[in-house]
């Protein structure tokens, strides 16, 4: 008898596999941008995160609904720190040292992501965690802190419940600024809080449960699951010991691949990550064959 040395995690293939040509948005976490620059250096029309690296589900949910509502930034919504204007729904990534270059740079990126996702057939979200940060001032929950003072949040976890509405806005609110697409979801396999891990167990539970309990049925991927059972060896983390090795995210987004995908469209992924190696390779040691 064959001893199984990890637990088989089964993927749910779609229904409807989808084309080379296909469109992809993806928003969320990390991860988010790890799949979606693994199906972009494959060649494949790719848009991400128009607001940088979101993690937690009511943050995902304000720039879900900033898109369907076409509400754009304005000047009153950035403040300066650091020498460099800022919003609370971005990533440091948009920040400027110009107010007027911060503000077109954050709505080139909306209406990119927009134009992306009215055409796209698939539309990826993977959430991370359920911890967030509140303003003390006024309640409003961060998708950063920009290293401002910690004396001006309230740091806690959401509960289910609230993890649970925001997740329904998003899937209301992704209907329509992308009514062609597929949902999927998916849990990020980063610990987020590694420092404490009954904390991120009860952040990631939370959100688990939510997932699978939002009206309408999206698509799960179930990328955690991947990382936790199939990929429980540590050689499967980068050296933080807390994110996926360059192995584990070829593994994790193969698998994503083969399940979204046909086998003509992997094949085109499997030759574009090909010559997307050979370019860095001919970039780095020019015409050396030595």
């Amino acid at each position: 008898m064959k001893t199984k040395l990890f637990t088989e995690v089964k993927v749910i293939p779609a229904e409807k596999r989808l084309d080379f040509d296909a469109g992809v948005v993806s928003l969320g976490s990390c991860f988010s941008e790890r799949i979606a620059n693994w199906l972009a250096r494959g060649g494949m029309n790719v848009e991400a995160n128009p607001c940088g690296i979101v993690y937690n589900a009511f943050s995902i949910a304000g720039t879900v609904q900033r898109l369907a509502q076409q509400r754009y930034f304005v000047k009153e919504d950035f403040f300066q720190h650091d020498g460099r204007w800022r919003t609370w729904e971005h990533h440091g990534s948009f920040a400027e040292p110009d107010l007027p270059d911060a503000l077109a740079k954050c709505n080139v990126a909306m209406e990119n992501f927009r134009n992306a996702a009215a055409m796209a057939q698939l539309f990826v979200i993977t959430f991370s965690t359920s911890l967030v940060f509140e303003l003390k001032a006024n309640g409003q929950v961060v998708s950063n802190c920009h290293k401002v003072s910690g004396e001006k949040f309230n740091r806690r976890l959401l509960k289910y419940h609230e993890n649970l509405n925001a997740i329904e806005n998003i899937v209301r609110d992704v209907s329509i600024i992308a009514p062609h697409a597929q949902l999927v979801f998916s849990l990020s396999p980063v610990r987020h809080l590694p420092g404490d891990p009954v904390l991120n167990a009860r952040s990631k539970a939370s959100l688990l449960a939510a997932i699978h309990d939002v009206s309408g049925n999206p698509a799960y991927f179930p990328s955690y699951e991947i990382m936790n059972d199939e990929l429980r060896d540590y050689r499967f983390y980068a050296l933080d010991m807390t994110h996926p090795s360059e192995l584990a995210e070829e593994i994790i987004c193969t698998r994503f691949a083969e399940a979204w995908f046909t086998d003509d469209a992997i094949t085109n992924i499997a030759a574009g990550h090909k010559q997307f190696r050979f370019t860095e390779h001919r970039s780095i040691y020019g015409n050396s064959h030595a």
